[in-house]
């Protein structure tokens, strides 16, 4: 019962246990009991807290996703890694141009982001050396990069990405 809460809860990031506070504190009021109204709306805030707070990493392994950028091989690229549903996939080298604006590589970025592959299918491994790999490279006192995660829950900022994808690119050219 309570594996079961954790994992709803992680995969609705606390969706599913505000909606129970929610519907109870409502009672609660509902019935003139403020006191028991008061703690439920205390509760509710620290399930927020705790759902705002959570490590990105945190997540069913089926549906972890992110792309973690890291600096190009020459002046004036970028690598982005991209991980779907718990497995690396190929990563994909970005020239940015000196001109290069976040607004113009953002058509690019999502084209290649809608392209890749969402199923594991064709993966011979069972994704736990995928998750071995993201998590030496994230907890590393030395990342050489930022890890973007592609969480259900909220939408994607391609905009701070290709932001970062600029000043990333300009920082390897100087």
């Amino acid at each position: 019962m309570e594996v079961q809460q954790v994992s709803s809860f992680l995969s609705t990031n606390g969706d599913s246990s505000l909606a129970v506070l929610v519907r109870a504190r409502d009672e609660a009021a509902g019935a003139l009991q403020f006191e028991e109204a008061a703690n439920l709306h205390k509760l509710i805030g620290r399930v927020k807290a705790i759902a705002k707070a959570r490590e990105e990493l945190v997540s069913d392994v089926r549906g972890l996703g992110g792309i973690a950028l890291t600096k190009g091989t020459d002046a004036h690229s970028v690598r982005l890694w991209p991980m779907v549903g718990g497995f690396w996939r190929q990563s994909y080298r970005i020239r940015v141009d000196e001109n290069a604006t976040p607004d113009s590589l953002t058509a690019d970025l999502k084209d290649w982001l809608f392209s890749l592959p969402t199923s594991d299918s064709g993966m011979e491994s069972d994704g736990r050396e995928h998750l071995a790999i993201l998590l030496r490279w994230y907890y590393s006192s030395s990342r050489d990069g930022q890890w973007y995660p592609l969480r259900r829950d909220k939408k994607f900022n391609f905009r701070r990405l290709s932001k970062a994808m600029v000043d990333v690119a300009n920082r390897a050219a100087k």
